[in-house]
């Protein structure tokens, strides 16, 4: 039999509601400036209260009731660095505390949540606001508010209001980790849930998202235009589901259906604290043949993953019905 072995090893990422291809994007800091690149088209963060996940909603977002892997997360490498940060709400009737990875307020000091801005320090007045940064970095930006961190680590932004029902919206935002000398220090904000809404169903999204992987493989997701109106990002390794079969994990199925495992960042990963891995591929392949009719094809890789191997059967050029 005439075999020619074409094996690609794979690793599938669920992206819930997104084309994607890779790509490399110029990025300042981190939030609007990063998923509204233009004016014209502006994706809100979508605070929720929403539990359970359902078909008609993503579920909780940056709120007390969300799960660790639905919060909006900031990674602060040492004690020297500081964190600016704004908010333009779209109404001004909630609140907001930081949290570190355990659930201690660390900001503000009473421990007590803060109202978000309207005015002032923390509050972004318009776009261009959002996009030039914090002040310290840049005079065209906005006022900040600023958050010492005790330590380093994960800490995140949760968002309240009196209801503990229903959502609340952020028009724009900014979270910008700055080290000694203002020095920006980007891939630091991510979400292994992010909820957004855009202005209308028909405002394409042409913001671009980074997933990190476990093994530590970044990969970038482009939206290609699409117009989502209310969406949820969330990126895993088998796909919609986790039943063990990875083929019918993998296929898309109508209805809200996703769990979320991989980091999502709205740059790419600070490589000195989100160091990049190994892709996976195949070192050898090995075929015997035992004279009954079998072949047998042994592959051996330096990550687990899915082989796709084709047969070529027709020796024609191109693959065939038969191969």
């Amino acid at each position: 039999m005439n075999l020619l072995g074409r094996i690609v090893i794979s690793k599938s990422l669920l992206i819930l509601l997104a084309s994607f291809s890779i790509l490399s994007i110029l990025a300042k800091a981190e939030g609007t400036r990063e998923l509204q690149p233009d004016a014209t088209y502006n994706p809100r963060l979508r605070l929720s209260y929403s539990m359970p996940v359902t078909n008609d909603d993503g579920g909780p977002f940056a709120t007390p009731v969300a799960p660790p892997e639905y919060r909006l997360w900031v990674t602060i490498g040492n004690a020297t660095e500081i964190v600016y940060f704004g908010f333009k709400p779209q109404s001004n009737n909630f609140s907001f505390v930081i949290k570190d990875s355990v659930g201690t307020v660390v900001y503000p000091a009473s421990g007590t949540p803060m109202p978000l801005p309207t005015s002032g320090n923390g509050y972004i007045v318009d776009y261009n606001q959002a996009v030039n940064g914090p002040k310290p970095l840049n005079a065209a930006g906005y006022d900040p508010l600023t958050f010492t961190p005790p330590y380093a680590g994960n800490f995140y932004f949760e968002f309240s209001w009196g209801s503990a029902y229903g959502q609340r919206y952020i028009t724009y935002w900014d979270i910008t980790v700055v080290a000694p000398g203002n020095i920006e220090k980007r891939g630091r904000v991510w979400s292994k849930n992010w909820q957004l809404q855009m202005g209308s169903n028909n405002h394409p999204f042409t913001g671009v998202m980074y997933p990190y992987t476990n093994d530590q493989i970044t990969t970038s997701i482009h939206f290609n235009g699409m117009a989502p109106a209310r969406f949820t990002v969330a990126c895993n390794p088998t796909g919609v589901s986790n039943t063990g079969n990875f083929i019918i994990d993998r296929k898309s199925v109508a209805g809200n259906h996703t769990y979320p495992e991989y980091k999502i960042f709205v740059n790419n990963p600070d490589s000195n604290l989100f160091p990049t891995g190994i892709l996976g591929g195949v070192d050898s392949v090995k075929t015997s043949n035992h004279c009954d009719g079998q072949l047998n094809i042994t592959l051996f890789v330096n990550k687990p993953g899915v082989a796709d191997i084709i047969l070529q059967i027709n020796p024609e050029p191109g693959v065939q019905p038969e191969d």
